[in-house]
């Protein structure tokens, strides 16, 4: 974590496992590369989702700057995002994921599940007042599947 520690606007080192920051990619001189999403996974390891536009970029500048110590690997394209907003976002997740996501608190990421599948949640709320982000391991289609499935059977 010292590592983005000294790239970004965010206390990093402090952020719990969990724990998800809106901070600021700098350059050397202390602007903006690019704004980004961190999030302290379980595991000991961190995710970092920056604009789709600025993958490589955002990527090569991280990886010109790390420590010997850090390891980065670039998985976007094994990633999907679904981004789900509006006053019922969090009423439709809580009847389709298998643990309520109204008991998550904001800007937080765990894993959860719909019809046994597991994918990572976070309550981020930087795009609006109920939002949230569904990251998963598989393609687009397969989750949305899912939950168009999952909810039709809920609503009858």
């Amino acid at each position: 974590p010292a590592f983005l520690d000294r790239l970004t606007t965010g206390n990093v080192c402090g952020l719990k496992k969990g724990g998800v920051i809106y901070t600021l990619l700098c350059n050397t001189q202390g602007g903006a590369v690019d704004d980004l999403l961190i999030y302290a996974l379980p595991d000991s390891r961190y995710m970092l989702i920056v604009n789709a536009a600025n993958i490589e970029k955002d990527f090569a500048w991280l990886d010109s700057h790390r420590s010997n110590a850090a390891v980065l690997v670039d998985k976007s394209g094994e990633y999907s995002i679904l981004a789900l907003q509006g006053p019922r976002s969090i009423e439709i997740l809580d009847n389709l994921c298998e643990r309520k996501f109204s008991a998550m608190s904001p800007f937080t990421i765990e894993e959860n599940a719909i019809c046994g599948a597991k994918f990572l949640i976070s309550r981020t709320l930087n795009c609006a007042k109920h939002g949230l982000f569904i990251r998963y391991l598989w393609k687009l289609r397969q989750i949305m599947l899912l939950l168009i499935g999952k909810q039709k059977i809920t609503n009858g």
